[in-house]
């Protein structure tokens, strides 16, 4: 029986795995970080395995023992192959926690990433890895189909002649369809049975292609083309750098490229012939239809023929791709240069979160990068016990620092993506496979993407100075944090915390937060507050700094605090104000949370438009939401309302000098939930909101308390803005309303001229063929 069908889609199915697995893991990796270390980002990376498979072990940062935990209860059989895994690099290495789901051997300890795996253990990690269970779908079949596929691999393994039998053949090769259409995401589904029938047809092409950097075979099956040999073979293109006349075509004689009748889109003017690729005098440049349906191999082939046509037209296609998502931050044309791989063209896209759906133009290799997040080599080496043992003597550091002055801005100047530029008395080598960290006296350099050199920049040198060179991945971010509404803020010297509630836009101070007074006053300046109906923070030498509890991050400063009793036209208010730090974009702004829907789903609510009830009816259930810092978000019941005001009128009760708090006219909302209060201490000054519709949020009011009843007192947010002076709050959803009208105009204007170049092209094309029609045919 001829198994080369079956062979080529098992290629495409590890191919296919890998990838499954290498990216949930890391996605795995950051939800367990993100869930232990809460919003302090600390790391431990000191306690040893033997300590962690202590049960009764506390780690001194309370990290490690919950990513042990984690891993346990995520493990199918809670046995975890704790002898994979190093624990001190838990906190940085996805794969380290990986490792504790497959196999338990020596081989998978050494290994650095899925593609050091075989398939057999990557269906045999993903079944005993939890996690994965959401991402297979919701019907048995789904479920199945991994431990089918596994227990079949098996048995191949130890039964030489299991595919002998058409029936264990056939099988097989349905179970890999099977478990295919399980890991591929939905929106690439319709592409599978033309990949499964293109592996079947040209088995031996299509196991070559796999290799290749185009997303498997999409690429050339969009091409249409016919292949008139299955046992024909790309070439894959030579890349080398040239420091003058660019336009000169580049010849590659380390390589023969064979003759075939494979022909690429829009690249009919360019003559392959033994051993040199060249391109003809005129490259028409392609249109927008052929540009959708470039290969990857077709920039290859431009590069080496035309280095300014290469340049321009990657410069489009980093403008598509970073149009397709307001998530990607940037995007740049890169050559991977690595010795252990082949080279070929790349895109590295930054992106502000980790979403893969967001990266959908296919049809050329993209590498995501997530914002602030690198490979661990860097964290490795400086906590490495090599690198303490081997620190740089007084006569190195000052060799090193002058020649490094030098360096500095010469090479950041040249070097978009350079981020930091270091010495070291240890060089690391090998990392991602056999890594080694040696003594030797070296410059560091760390860039963005390692091994992607972008196509407008030169490689760096092997030495400067007659130093050697180490290049490690790497970055450097400030310390700004993103302010979100509901999140926990105090004032120093209060000694309490309240909620961020929400925003709103001073004609002369800019953007200012509200909260809650009696949460940012001390009992002096609230009782001043109280009296005179104001407390403006203007004392010289007092401390008005308004900060987050999670990460003691200064946000802003105290300006103003409210307080009136209410009477029969207003609701009573009682209110802080702080200016927000000028240092906060308003990227770092955050008017978003996650809660339950009205359907009882989990959801993102986003608060975007600022728009409060005004005189309108409340949504006709009454029903209501918040989110603050203690108790985030929980549902209730407003059970006092009348002619938009409330009914409730309450005076807190003291047993000292100050003034009780009174409030007239006050919001009462009850809990939905039984046994779970609608808002606690450290809830005050989070805003409350209800559903204009099933899906638009209003804000109704701030929380000021609670009452003995179980219920929770809310001033309505008429009377807030009333008492501030302005008559609405912030609308972000306009702001980026007017940031996305600006991108789109941008993205016009590169369509205007796209569609000028094709004009121009078709003006010319006509003019040549009017020309020839009016002179005609000549004679040869």
């Amino acid at each position: 029986m001829h198994k080369a069908p079956t062979d080529a889609i098992t290629t495409l199915v590890t191919k296919r795995t890998k990838k499954f697995v290498e990216i949930h893991f890391r996605n795995f990796h950051h939800e367990i970080i993100k869930s232990v270390q809460g919003e302090t980002n600390a790391e431990c990376g000191k306690c040893t395995l033997r300590q962690l498979l202590d049960r009764s072990f506390t780690c001194p940062k309370l990290i490690c023992d919950k990513i042990r935990d984690h891993i346990k209860l995520s493990h199918r059989h809670t046995s975890p192959s704790w002898s994979n895994t190093t624990p001190p690099n838990w906190c940085n290495s996805h794969w380290e926690i990986a490792k504790c789901f497959l196999p338990e051997s020596d081989t998978n300890a050494r290994t650095t990433s899925a593609e050091d795996v075989n398939l057999l253990e990557l269906i045999d990690c993903v079944c005993n890895c939890k996690y994965f269970d959401r991402l297979k779908g919701t019907s048995t079949a789904s479920e199945s189909v991994p431990i089918q596929l596994r227990d079949i691999l098996i048995r191949k393994k130890t039964e030489k002649t299991l595919l002998d039998s058409e029936e264990n053949y056939l099988l097989y090769q349905k179970t890999l369809e099977e478990f295919l259409t399980v890991i591929t995401p939905h929106t690439l589904q319709h592409t599978l049975p033309e990949l499964i029938q293109f592996a079947k047809q040209y088995p031996k092409l299509s196991r070559s292609l796999s290799t290749q950097s185009s997303d498997d075979f999409k690429d050339f099956i969009k091409t249409g083309k016919t292949y008139n040999s299955i046992e024909c073979v790309l070439p894959k293109p030579i890349y080398r750098r040239q420091n003058s006349d660019e336009d000169a075509p580049i010849a590659s004689t380390s390589i023969e490229l064979p003759r075939t009748s494979i022909s690429l889109p829009a690249v009919e003017n360019i003559d392959i012939t033994e051993g040199v690729r060249r391109q003809k005098r005129h490259l028409p440049f392609p249109t927008n239809i052929h540009r959708e349906k470039q290969s990857q191999e077709w920039l290859d082939i431009l590069y080496e023929g035309n280095r300014n046509a290469f340049k321009k037209e990657c410069s489009h296609i980093c403008q598509d791709i970073k149009s397709s998502s307001p998530n990607i931050l940037d995007v740049y044309a890169a050559i991977f240069d690595r010795s252990d791989k082949p080279r070929q063209t790349a895109f590295v896209a930054t992106v502000s979160k980790d979403q893969e759906h967001d990266i959908t133009y296919s049809n050329h290799n993209i590498v995501m990068k997530v914002r602030n997040r690198y490979e661990a080599e860097g964290n490795i080496v400086a906590n490495s016990e090599i690198t303490r043992r081997n620190r740089l003597s007084p006569g190195d550091q000052s060799k090193l620092k002058q020649h490094i002055s030098e360096l500095s801005p010469r090479l950041m100047q040249k070097h978009k993506y350079l981020n930091m530029i270091t010495a070291s008395g240890v060089r690391s080598r090998g990392f991602g496979k056999a890594h080694t960290i040696d003594p030797e006296v070296c410059i560091v350099l760390y860039v963005h993407a390692k091994g992607y050199i972008p196509i407008d920049e030169m490689a760096f040198e092997r030495s400067y100075h007659d130093i050697p060179v180490d290049i490690r991945e790497g970055g450097f971010w400030g310390f700004n944090e993103t302010v979100r509404i509901g999140d926990a803020i105090f004032r120093e010297g209060v000694g309490l915390a309240g909620s961020l509630g929400g925003f709103f836009e001073h004609p002369s101070l800019g953007l200012c937060g509200i909260t809650s007074a009696h949460a940012v006053l001390k009992p002096k300046e609230l009782k001043q507050c109280m009296e005179d109906g104001r407390f403006p923070a203007n004392k010289e030498g007092e401390i008005y700094q308004i900060k987050t509890c999670n990460d003691l991050f200064n946000i802003g400063r105290l300006v103003m605090a409210f307080y009136a009793e209410g009477n029969d036209q207003d609701a009573g208010v009682e209110l802080a104000v702080f200016v927000i730090d000028s240092s906060l974009s308003s990227e770092q702004i955050s008017v978003s949370f996650e809660g339950i829907n009205r359907q009882g789903q989990p959801a993102t609510f986003s608060f975007e438009t600022g728009k409060s009830l005004g005189s309108a009816y409340f949504y006709p259930d009454y029903h209501c939401c918040k989110y603050g810092s203690a108790t985030t978000f929980t549902s209730g019941e407003i059970s006092s309302d009348f002619d938009n005001d409330g009914l409730l009128s309450i005076k807190e009760m003291k047993f000292d000098e100050l003034k009780p708090l009174v409030l007239h006219k006050q919001y009462e909302i009850a809990p939905l939930a039984e046994n779970m209060p609608f808002a606690d201490f450290g809830d005050s000054g989070a805003f409350v909101y209800c559903w204009r519709s099933t899906c638009d949020l209003v804000c109704v009011g701030m929380i000021v308390g609670g009452t003995s009843n179980g219920t929770t007192v809310v001033t309505p947010i008429n009377s807030v803005l009333k008492q501030l002076g302005v008559p609405k709050l912030k609308n972000f959803k306009k702001l980026k309303n007017e940031q996305l009208l600006k991108h789109l105009d941008a993205k016009v204007d590169r369509l205007e001229s796209k569609f000028d170049t094709m004009q121009s092209g078709i003006n010319q094309l006509l003019h040549r063929l009017n020309q020839s029609s009016r002179t005609g045919p000549t004679d040869c």
